[in-house]
């Protein structure tokens, strides 16, 4: 597991501030079957989709060691978009929403054994922003890549994670995170996820599940799903 230096923090300068922006559609391609709008939680759901686990696993900025220390990971926390610090060569690396590695963090604290996380930056390259004074109260984790047959467990996870933030807010907070759920069968769905934590944790879970039975995992429990990975994954070590 390659070390996470949280010591690297910055402040995002003002005209990259996040809040004030708006998720919206790009390229003429782009599509979309959920577009959840109302109650101060803004939820979209991207279909074309093409940065899958695959995708970062084989990636080409990735050093050799990195591609197999994430090659069977099933929960990848990928860098943000663009290039925030163009121009500050002190600011070289890829760079994370604030709240990643804290939620990285409690993944791996978690129970859940099955849960193989990883970050897709090389040792030395990951950069923090510290994009708000108020971290208590507005939460960016950024882009998770996970493997469908992990999500409900994600799913759950979030939302303890989310009550937990409140619980120590003392009020409700604003929550952002974005995620790209891969089937590896060739089904990716990117849910992008902005709002109130109240109205989040109420709306996150249906569209979860909506592009769950999409991807064919609605029907079969995850305990199930997750043992027969197990399985498969045994067979082709058997067979090297």
């Amino acid at each position: 597991m390659k070390k996470v230096e949280s010591e690297m923090e910055d402040n995002l300068r003002s005209e990259y501030d996040l809040r004030s922006l708006r998720v919206r559609r790009v390229g003429s391609g782009r599509k979309t079957f959920v577009d959840i709008n109302v109650n101060n939680v803004l939820i979209e759901v991207k279909e074309d989709v093409t940065q899958g686990l695959e995708y970062w696993r084989h990636n080409e900025e990735l050093s050799s060691q990195v591609k197999k220390e994430i090659v069977d990971a099933n929960v990848l926390f990928v860098p943000l978009e663009g290039d925030l610090y163009r121009g500050d060569s002190s600011s070289s690396g890829k760079v994370f929403a604030s709240g990643a590695e804290s939620f990285f963090k409690y993944l791996l604290d978690s129970s859940k054994k099955e849960i193989k996380a990883d970050i897709c930056v090389n040792d030395g390259e990951y950069r923090k922003s510290a994009l708000y004074s108020e971290p208590i109260t507005l939460t960016v984790i950024g882009t998770i890549v996970i493997s469908a047959i992990i999500a409900p467990v994600i799913k759950d996870l979030i939302l303890d994670y989310i009550r937990a933030n409140r619980a120590r807010a003392g009020k409700d907070s604003e929550f952002r995170i974005t995620l790209v759920i891969d089937n590896e069968n060739g089904f990716i769905r990117e849910i992008q996820c902005s709002g109130s934590s109240t109205e989040i944790e109420k709306f996150l879970p249906k569209v979860m599940d909506k592009v769950l039975n999409q991807a064919g995992f609605a029907d079969v429990s995850t305990t199930k799903k997750l043992e027969e990975s197990q399985i498969i994954s045994d067979r082709d070590t058997l067979k090297e």
